[in-house]
């Protein structure tokens, strides 16, 4: 039986994939150009250009609570200004790409831990062995590359600060059960982003 998915929703996961494991790798490379907070608020604003038309083509349904836009904010702040602001923080501040890596690699073992509490979402034996393993993989590749070597203390910290970060955002997210069309949950948590960077970079 053929799958009623649409092709874009079937290769979202491989993308996203793609998109992610190379993203510090491209920060790496734009930070020596420009500046974290000029290079994420350009990142957002670009973003947005594109998000706008998109959402008067598509017009997807709005949030129709007041506390689900904030909420969608919250999250937003956490992991566009926060998260990736500490990220790229540590970038410029002499971290490597796969030192950032692996300590932002303990998000989903941190989130394991807390969502039962905070979002009351209980975590199986089996994806705690999924957790684990995808863990020692990347602290695997890190160390066989020497990538955590001499790095530079307030860039640790930085990272330290990016993983609570995303780990705060993804439970949020949880806990409030955020659900809705990617055009607007992106353009709202890209506007908190542009909002928490921009008058850094500025």
């Amino acid at each position: 039986m053929p799958s009623s998915k649409p092709l874009w929703l079937i290769l979202a996961p491989v993308i996203f994939l793609l998109l992610w494991s190379g993203g510090f790798s491209v920060a790496k490379l734009g930070l020596k150009h420009v500046e974290p907070m000029s290079f994420l608020s350009l990142r957002y604003a670009s973003v947005l250009v594109i998000l706008l038309p998109l959402y008067f083509i598509l017009r997807p349904p709005l949030p129709k609570r007041g506390m689900a836009w904030v909420h969608l904010l919250v999250v937003g702040f956490l992991i566009q200004a926060v998260y990736f602001g500490l990220s790229y923080i540590a970038f410029a501040a002499g971290v490597s790409a796969g030192g950032v890596a692996i300590i932002v690699c303990l998000q989903p073992i941190l989130v394991g831990l807390i969502a039962p509490r905070f979002a009351g979402e209980k975590v199986s034996a089996l994806r705690w062995i999924g957790l684990a393993l995808g863990l020692a993989g990347a602290a695997t590749v890190v160390a066989a590359r020497s990538a955590i070597a001499a790095e530079s203390l307030a860039g640790i910290v930085a990272a330290v600060g990016a993983l609570l970060g995303i780990t705060a955002g993804v439970l949020w997210e949880k806990r409030f059960g955020l659900s809705f069309h990617p055009v607007v949950s992106n353009s709202v948590q890209y506007v908190a982003g542009l909002a928490g960077t921009l008058p850094l970079a500025l």
